[in-house]
């Protein structure tokens, strides 16, 4: 006898799964990865499950099929809502200490928001005297800017400050600052003594 084993088409290895031959034999896997394997009957060309007699042929096969090729990247989706405030921080350590040995706010008559100032007096026009505990102007400097809230600066004139460090206004030890009206006339520059806001630092 000659041995046959025709070709079978897809119509016919997904009948011979469920029938063969009429018969209650069932071809199936246990998983997706899982190979199938059946006979091929040489006269019927029926699949059958079990030991293939000697002129079938085994067929096998996968229930799963080759990966699909990548899909093309979606749209950005829309922006989410905002989320919800979350709840304030811990209070922060305090901050060391400045470095600065004394500061103080001159008004033009009064001294306040000072540090380590002893005493401030305006004995003349435009002449304000600190003392400072432990510092003297014999081995100290000064800075000082004017204070827009208590100077008098306006469109026509501007208030000016200075720290003197020669020091002739006040007595020995005090640090001498200078207050000025500054204006021009006719293209002139005047310089008056006036009493005017400022803030000092003793660095």
């Amino acid at each position: 006898m000659t041995r046959r084993t025709g070709r079978l088409t897809v119509a016919a290895v997904a009948a011979g799964v469920c029938v063969a031959a009429g018969g209650g034999y069932a071809v199936a896997a246990s998983g997706r990865d899982a190979t199938v394997t059946a006979c091929v009957s040489a006269r019927t060309h029926a699949l059958y499950v079990g030991r293939c007699a000697r002129h079938d042929s085994r067929l096998s096969w996968n229930e799963q099929g080759p990966r699909g090729r990548r899909g093309a990247t979606g749209a950005t989706g829309p922006a989410g809502p905002a989320g919800a405030t979350g709840p304030q921080g811990i209070q922060g350590v305090a901050g060391a200490d400045g470095t600065a040995k004394a500061y103080g706010l001159w008004s033009g008559t009064a001294l306040s928001e000072s540090k380590n100032v002893a005493s401030a007096t305006s004995p003349a026009t435009g002449v304000v005297c600190v003392t400072v505990n432990g510092v003297s102007p014999a081995n100290e400097g000064a800075v000082a800017m004017p204070d827009y809230s208590t100077d008098d600066t306006v469109t026509s004139n501007m208030a000016h400050v200075e720290w003197e460090s020669s020091g002739s206004g006040c007595a020995p030890g005090e640090f001498e600052f200078r207050t000025f009206d500054v204006t021009v006339a006719a293209g002139v520059l005047n310089v008056a003594d006036k009493a005017e806001g400022f803030f000092f630092v003793i660095p």
